[in-house]
């Protein structure tokens, strides 16, 4: 019986660049959004969230709403960036996906503001969404421009109400 021959270690990788991947095509020419340059090596999570909310709503190519679009190409990005993305990049990347959604603590506030106009005998119909932007608003501290002023006043005192004259 011939005895078998050990491999020789295979060859080490080369060092392909991002230019080489199929993955790093997709970064830099998404058919989906028109991307910032550079917007994923920005230090900003907000920038880079603001960013990406933007690509996806003026993008009349993309396949889902706008949300989806900005969270799969910004998880695309980390998932292809692997085990080779430094730590400091991954977490300002992370906190740019916790920018682009509503927080909890937004979320917690509509549901207890939309509470208690249930309470105070609210009707169900086309009204939650209301509580989901005031909800917003007030815990980013944005001001907001609405004709439902006494809605807002009322159930988010702390929310600077603009109403359009």
């Amino acid at each position: 019986m011939a005895q078998r021959q050990p491999k020789s270690p295979a060859p080490a990788k080369s060092s392909q660049t991002a230019t080489n991947y199929w993955s790093g095509e997709v970064t830099r020419h998404s058919n989906a959004l028109d991307l910032d340059a550079g917007v994923f090596t920005w230090d900003d999570p907000v920038k880079i969230a603001r960013s990406l909310k933007r690509s996806a709503e003026v993008s009349e190519r993309r396949k889902a709403d706008p949300f989806r679009s900005a969270m799969s190409m910004l998880t695309f990005y980390v998932n292809r960036a692997g085990k080779d993305l430094p730590q400091a990049r991954r977490q300002v990347l992370e906190q740019a996906k916790e920018h682009s959604a509503m927080s909890r603590q937004a979320l917690w506030r509509a549901g207890q503001a939309f509470r208690d106009y249930r309470i105070r005998g609210g009707a169900k119909t086309n009204v939650l969404a209301d509580f989901f932007i005031g909800a917003q608003a007030e815990t980013l501290g944005a001001p907001l421009l609405t004709r439902d002023v006494a809605r807002y006043r009322t159930y988010f005192p702390e929310v600077s109400v603009i109403a359009p004259g």
